[in-house]
């Protein structure tokens, strides 16, 4: 009997284990108490240096409603409740004691010294660790700041998600979209919908649609619509540097670099351009244009009227302005006039380094093989061109126009008069010959920028 008593005991145990267990009633005391009963319930107000416990939660407030069979509490005035290092302030709330949850319309504070937390409307879950909070949400700590309209902190991962007009800033950075979760510990971010960032220093935006960012590695992804706006107002007539791509990344380890990846578009007053690759550094100012591989076409940059291409180019800037740009391997310059569109200047060669003085083209200097074809013009009439091969040679600017044409190594060059080259100018197109007809415009962006309703705040 004994066996079958220890058997069935067994069986109910865990049975047992996982009924709900019934939470405690919450003990108040104070200067002066009143019993009343109100439509059938018993309540209890309570009034001066009230103190309500529950298990290891502690409130105190100027007076209090206690509903005795619900377990619940309004409280009124001063309201502080503590939970070890949990502090929530508000003016007025309730307590419900069966959930172990509080609630105040009233403006709340939380604060358990890692972060500070508030918002109009406030509850706290104890059982969860969970602060719900919404309208005017303000969540500090050590580290940076986050603005939203409605945010659930679930304290013992330090996790925040965040929705409705949601922003965090920090010393470096201003982060703005329509949701994210933000892992304080972790200072991991994920951000989802009109994505802006804007670096404080380098005055940087880069918008998109989706967002990684991993403080702790300076390192951010956005991989959905990114584009890059760095606007600048130093010169007499204002340019901003525009890019966009498939993916961009950013990485923050010892300066500020950018990788765009796949399609990507750069505008400015000085350039525009197109590649599979392109790298971005602030600090020296550079811009590194590449392809993926052999079989992808080359990196395309447009300068003034001149369209000029190589498997890798490389610019260097100098207060804003181009001060040197190197074509490396299978470079080609193809400049355009607009008076006689079919009459190309060309220039080939292994590689070709322009020169700029505050961003004036002064020189280009063009290595191995190289071959031109330069028109000619007399009062701007049509005179011929000229056509020349040396191993190496460099070509001098001044406002704007050739110079001078030095070549160095077994230069030879040919002039092929006006009549021989009128209506024939397809025939002394270059072997590299290549023109691109899809220079990026300035429509291009202003439609992904309209989109981004952050981004206009900062358009105004």
């Amino acid at each position: 009997m004994n066996s079958l008593k220890l058997i069935i005991l067994t069986a109910l145990l865990p049975a047992f284990l996982i009924l709900p267990q019934k939470a405690s009633k919450i003990t108040i005391t104070g200067d002066r108490l009143e019993g009343i009963e109100v439509n059938g319930e018993k309540l209890r107000t309570v009034a001066g240096n009230v103190v309500l416990t529950q298990d290891n939660i502690r409130i105190v407030c100027d007076s209090a409603i206690q509903y005795l069979e619900r377990n619940d509490a309004e409280l009124i005035g001063d309201v502080v409740i503590t939970q070890e290092n949990l502090t929530i302030r508000t003016p007025r709330g309730f307590y419900y004691g069966n959930e172990k949850r509080a609630f105040s319309r009233n403006r709340v504070e939380l604060d358990d010294k890692k972060v500070y937390l508030t918002a109009v409307i406030g509850e706290y879950l104890f059982k969860q660790n969970l602060a719900k909070f919404e309208n005017t949400v303000e969540l500090r700590d050590s580290v940076s700041t986050l603005y939203c309209a409605k945010l659930d902190y679930y304290r013992d991962s330090s996790k925040a998600v965040s929705v409705g007009d949601v922003k965090i800033v920090d010393t470096e950075n201003i982060i703005e979209a329509d949701s994210l979760i933000h892992y304080r510990s972790l200072r991991e971010t994920y951000g989802y919908g009109n994505i802006l960032i804007k670096n404080q220093k380098d005055n940087i935006l880069i918008t998109g649609e989706r967002l990684a960012d991993y403080r702790l590695r300076n390192y951010s992804r956005i991989d959905s619509l990114p584009v890059l706006i760095q606007p600048d107002t130093s010169g007499s007539v204002p340019d901003t540097l525009l890019m966009t791509a498939l993916v961009m990344e950013a990485y923050r380890d010892s300066g500020t670099k950018l990788i765009a990846t796949d399609s990507v578009k750069m505008l400015s007053n000085d350039f525009a351009s197109v590649n599979d690759i392109t790298i971005y550094t602030r600090e020296p100012e550079q811009i590194m244009l590449y392809k993926v591989n052999k079989e992808r076409p080359q990196p395309v940059m447009w300068v003034d009227n001149s369209q000029l291409t190589g498997d890798t180019i490389i610019v260097d800037i100098t207060a804003r302005k181009i001060s040197l740009l190197r074509l490396l391997n299978n470079a080609a310059i193809v400049s355009v006039n607009d008076t006689f569109p079919l009459r190309y200047d060309q220039i080939t060669g292994g590689r070709i380094t322009h020169n700029f003085i505050e961003g004036k083209i002064t020189r280009t200097d063009i290595d191995g093989n190289m071959i031109s074809i330069y028109y000619l013009y007399e009062e701007g009439k049509p005179k011929g061109l000229i056509k020349s091969s040396s191993v190496s040679g460099s070509v001098y600017f001044e406002n704007g126009r050739v110079k001078d044409v030095k070549l160095f190594g077994t230069p030879v060059s040919e002039y092929h008069p006006e009549k021989v080259v009128r209506n024939r100018e397809r025939s002394y197109l270059l072997p590299r010959f290549y023109l691109n007809e899809n220079k990026p415009s300035r429509s291009i962006f202003t439609e992904l920028l309209i989109k981004n309703k952050n981004l206009l705040k900062y358009a105004r």
